[in-house]
């Protein structure tokens, strides 16, 4: 399902909270739209035992790849062919990790694997229940039309 929103005056906007459910444990997501910024919180409860940890997969498009942020616990994603940038933090004790050359279905071709970059969000449950959250923000964007 595909909802169209319209920012004005600044106002966030929420889209989501869906909740589904994967081996029985329940997942939901919520995302917060801003001027220049996204917040996305996943929360997950059900988990079972001490040791749980819950990731987060962001498979990049061939176009664009992960550099380095300003700040610790920041990454870039870089457009290849422009100088639009997204900045990526974790919040809430997540720390991330980058893996290159893994296959994805992001193709120019229907149907092909193509190599691409992947950022990992990991983050060690406390009891039965973890939130997680990511803010994607728009550093800077190139106007040269």
């Amino acid at each position: 399902r595909m909802k169209v929103v319209d920012i004005q005056d600044n106002t966030p906007v929420s889209v989501g909270g869906v909740i589904c459910t994967y081996r029985g444990r329940r997942i939901k997501r919520q995302i917060v739209l801003e001027e220049k910024r996204v917040k996305l919180t996943d929360r997950v409860w059900g988990l079972q035992g001490e040791n749980n940890r819950v990731s987060s997969y962001f498979r990049l498009h061939p176009d664009f790849q992960i550099g380095r942020g300003r700040k610790s616990g920041e990454r870039l994603l870089l457009h290849k062919k422009s100088k639009l940038q997204f900045a990526i933090e974790a919040v809430k004790g997540s720390w991330m990790e980058h893996r290159t050359g893994e296959l994805c279905y992001y193709s120019e071709q229907f149907g092909s694997l193509e190599q691409t970059e992947v950022l990992e969000l990991r983050q060690k449950a406390k009891g039965d229940r973890i939130k997680q959250q990511i803010m994607i923000s728009i550093v800077e964007v190139d106007t040269d039309d």
